[in-house]
């Protein structure tokens, strides 16, 4: 399956996420990857592989921006490595920063099976509008983007839709309360808020 517009190929795993393709080198040499510039920054890389040693490769930080935001910010890549015609299906198991704090010195990917079972974080995404919210007499607010959950690669999904239509004013919907696909297990906490109707504070009355 092609993605429109970002040249990278993307296929659904049985049914599962829509994988990115994150395109990588093996390090020790200078970036060859096309679309590469000067400006950017060189984002080192281990590569863990079951039985194998690990392996240092690279890519430019605006190729892992890019497959990252494709990925709705599920870190669960196809990876395609320069020369090597393997190709392997890889989760971030480890970022290391840098010293001051911003931007990153360094990532673990590991590769995974379609049977494994990983923890990740996943988009939350909302459907249907409030009556209060269209109305203009409240804000749908969302805490959080993501809830961390457990399952098989094959059966990450791509997001979780949560229906908002009925929500009424002051009424929230917590993670426990998700509807789940089959073989997804919830690891964040049950009790998280991921949407909240509230009352804009310049429409409060004071008596």
């Amino acid at each position: 399956m092609e993605s429109a517009g970002s040249g990278s190929r993307q296929y659904y795993t049985n049914g599962g996420i829509f994988m990115t393709v994150l395109h990588a080198e093996y390090a020790g040499k200078s970036p060859t990857l096309p679309g590469f510039s000067n400006r950017d920054s060189v984002l080192l890389m281990e590569l863990v592989e079951k039985g194998k040693a690990e392996s240092k490769i690279q890519t430019p930080l605006s190729e892992f921006k890019r497959a990252l935001s494709e990925n709705r910010g599920v870190a669960l890549f196809e990876l395609h490595i320069k020369d090597d015609p393997k190709v392997r299906n890889v989760i971030v198991q480890q970022v290391r920063r840098n010293p001051s704090g911003e931007g990153i010195q360094t990532l673990t990917l590991r590769e995974v099976a379609d049977a494994e079972s990983i923890r990740v974080h996943v988009p939350i995404v909302s459907s249907g509008t409030p009556k209060a919210s269209g109305a203009g007499t409240a804000i749908l607010a969302q805490p959080v983007s993501h809830v961390r959950i457990r399952a098989r690669v094959s059966r990450v999904p791509d997001s979780i839709a949560v229906d908002v239509s009925k929500l009424g004013l002051s009424e929230r919907v917590v993670a426990s309360q998700l509807s789940l696909p089959e073989g997804v297990e919830l690891i964040s906490d049950p009790e998280t808020v991921l949407f909240e109707l509230e009352v804009p504070t310049s429409t409060v009355r004071v008596m």
